[in-house]
């Protein structure tokens, strides 16, 4: 398992946690859903492990569905694993 980044204080077993499901051996796609309380790091955790693992991460706005979905589509586009983009594998 990789070491967290130095920029994460604390946070070691949401840290190992999310690395487990990244790191999940299994075959297909893997979606996580993660909630909380605003402002507890959330974003910071998974826009770390995004970029570390080469994973999409994609922040889903309270807008109207079309749009949220295009936003999404967006990011799957510019997402380099999508074979066909070449931009940040976040976006929020």
């Amino acid at each position: 398992m990789q070491a967290k980044p130095r920029e994460i204080f604390d946070r070691d077993t949401e840290w190992d946690e999310l690395v487990r499901f990244v790191t999940n051996p299994a075959p297909g796609p893997n979606l996580a859903v993660v909630y909380g309380h605003r402002r507890q790091g959330k974003s910071f955790l998974l826009g770390h492990l995004a970029r570390r693992y080469g994973g999409l991460y994609h922040v889903a706005a309270e807008d109207d569905p079309r749009t949220a979905l295009d936003s999404f589509a967006a990011s799957v586009a510019d997402w380099p694993a999508a074979g066909h983009g070449g931009g940040s594998a976040s976006r929020g």
